[in-house]
């Protein structure tokens, strides 16, 4: 009757086909029911395979899709990452710098020699212009 004997998806097949014949209130025989299946069953079986294979297809691409949209995500976030690295660095060597600077105002000043032409109070030094 069926395309193989004792094939449980056919005989699955056949008596859903027959409890949706009741339902829809057609009174079909089992056995026309199980021959029309076992006609139709290769074409059944094509239409699922391809069912199938175009649902493999579609969920290949959908991930193939998540996968370029979650890449540039991040490829964004590694480059948001690397510029603010280069601000962070950017800040750190003016820190840096500016505690330099701190340091060398901290540090006595270097005593500068100056020659004077006198000894005497008030009197200019050299490189300054008298009255």
């Amino acid at each position: 009757m069926f395309h193989k004997n004792d094939c449980r998806c056919c005989s699955e097949y056949v008596a859903h086909a027959v409890r949706a014949c009741k339902d829809e209130g057609l009174t079909l025989p089992r056995q026309a029911v199980g021959d029309a299946v076992t006609t139709a069953w290769p074409e059944l079986m094509r239409d699922l395979e391809r069912i199938a294979e175009q649902r493999s297809q579609d969920d290949y691409q959908d991930l193939e899709d998540k996968l370029a949209r979650l890449t540039a995500k991040l490829e964004s976030s590694q480059n948001a990452l690397a510029s603010e690295r280069s601000r962070v660095e950017r800040r750190d060597e003016t820190i840096r710098d500016l505690k330099d600077e701190i340091e060398g105002l901290k540090r006595p000043p270097s005593t500068l020699t100056t020659t004077t032409s006198s000894t005497r109070p008030g009197a200019p030094t050299s490189g300054t212009a008298g009255p």
